[in-house]
């Protein structure tokens, strides 16, 4: 059952995070309109925790908007503990992840120590 966005946020967190996972498999062809989605909640930990680990796996993502949706509303330590979780093996992917991270760098709007942390995982990647 297809929602639009407004009716997306009449579902409580709870539904609306069972709809997405329901909705847009990631592997299914449209994952990548749960993008579109996230931002519109308020999500618990343990929601977030949930979605992160869902959607991050298909990581590293062709462009960096996925991290910068993730970073908009978690926690800079629990993001970076979730996308370790699937560091690519291969090197074209692990420099892509690295590309689009450091992107995210500059546009966050998020604490000084937090903007470090990612800059000491991206060099730990290196």
């Amino acid at each position: 059952m297809k929602l639009n966005k407004e009716e997306f946020k009449k579902l409580s967190t709870d539904d609306a995070c069972d709809w997405l996972c329901k909705e847009y498999p990631v592997e299914s062809d449209s994952y990548g309109e749960v993008f579109a989605y996230l931002p519109l909640k308020s999500w618990s930990k343990s929601q977030q925790k949930i979605l992160a680990k869902t959607y991050l796996k298909k990581a590293p993502f062709a462009s960096s908007r996925p991290y910068e949706v993730f970073l908009s509303f978690m926690s800079v330590k629990k993001f970076l503990e979730i996308i370790e979780m699937y560091i690519p093996a291969e090197e074209d992917k692990l420099d892509l992840l690295k590309y689009h991270l450091k992107s995210v760098i500059k546009n966050l709007k998020k604490s000084e120590r937090e903007v470090e942390l990612i800059k000491e995982f991206v060099t730990r990647l290196e």
